[in-house]
């Protein structure tokens, strides 16, 4: 191999892990940036899951207040009792009386119930389906839906008592739901 092409090769593999790294970053950000999505009614807190790679613990969710842009509190979540891997939070919906925030919580088949005044776990919803990822609630808060991708079925759970009531089969592998009210 000649000088020249020893140096043309050095170049282009130079530029293609400069690509390489800048394309990981640019996932890893927009993945980041997707668990940015509970924002209290009164805009003083965000709820942020540090489930971003190795970075974070898989079981911790960080209240910020935003206009201080800093950690006010921090919300240790249980391992549940016959699940296979630690809670993962996953996706999450605010209560329509913005006291409660729902999370799902993955690979560990639950939903945390986290009060939003005291920053503490309420309760775990377990035997949601496989994977819960996406959650949505009813207009009055009274159900709450979970998109549960593996099992392929979004369950319908009573929110007072903490029990499912039915899981719909959806034919494929639900990862999202939301609910429309008709008028």
């Amino acid at each position: 191999m000649t000088l020249l092409e020893r140096y043309i090769l050095k170049i282009t593999f130079s530029a293609f892990a400069a690509c390489l790294v800048a394309l990981t970053g640019v996932i890893w950000i927009t993945q980041a940036l997707r668990e940015l999505d509970l924002l209290t009614g009164k805009g003083q807190t965000l709820f942020i899951f540090l489930t971003v790679t190795g970075l974070s613990l898989p079981a911790l969710i960080s209240v910020i207040d935003v206009p201080k842009r800093k950690v006010v509190s921090t919300i240790q979540l249980p391992k549940i009792e016959g699940a296979e891997t630690p809670p993962r939070p996953m996706g999450g919906v605010l209560s329509p009386d913005g006291t409660q925030v729902f999370m799902s919580l993955g690979r560990a088949s639950a939903v945390a119930v986290i009060d939003v005044a005291s920053r503490k776990l309420l309760r775990t919803i377990t035997g949601v389906g496989a994977r819960p990822w996406g959650v949505a609630l009813s207009a009055d808060g009274s159900k709450l839906y979970t998109a549960n991708g593996p099992s392929g079925d979004v369950s319908i759970i009573d929110v007072a008592s903490g029990k499912v009531e039915k899981k719909v089969s959806t034919g494929g592998s639900p990862w999202g739901v939301v609910v429309v009210t008709r008028k």
